[in-house]
């Protein structure tokens, strides 16, 4: 079983996936309670559920019990937030050999000068080929 036919067993149809397919344990296992939270997440009608079912240590089966019967029944879907990619980072990671949290710290604190700086192409001197 993939992650979206759980999504769709909770979101759409309503239907047992776990206790109808061959090997119930099996099935319970490979259930991603922290994946379909997430996805849950992103939607206002479900945020606060989640969140509930969430203040507790509950197993797959519990987990994917309570969704199936209090998440209503609709169509849901949302892109996953994925981290913004910023060229400025990615060279203060590169040029300094520092972690990509430090980078995203040190990029909040530096001036416009200083960021329009590193987006300049270096200049290592020289004579160009073919000239």
């Amino acid at each position: 079983m993939q992650l979206s036919d759980f999504l769709k067993a909770i979101n759409q149809t309503k239907q047992d996936i776990i206790r109808e397919s061959d090997s119930p344990d099996a099935a319970a296992k490979v259930y991603p309670q922290f994946v379909i939270a997430r996805s849950l997440s992103y939607f206002p009608e479900t945020v606060y559920l989640v969140n509930e079912i969430n203040q507790y240590k509950v197993d797959n089966l519990q987990h994917y019990d309570f969704m199936m019967n209090i998440i209503p029944k609709g169509k849901r879907f949302a892109k996953w937030v994925k981290p913004e990619k910023s060229d400025i980072i990615k060279k203060l990671v590169d040029l300094h050999k520092i972690s990509y949290d430090k980078a995203k710290e040190i990029a909040r604190i530096l001036t416009d000068d200083q960021l329009a700086e590193l987006t300049k192409e270096p200049d290592y001197g020289g004579q160009l080929k073919g000239k």
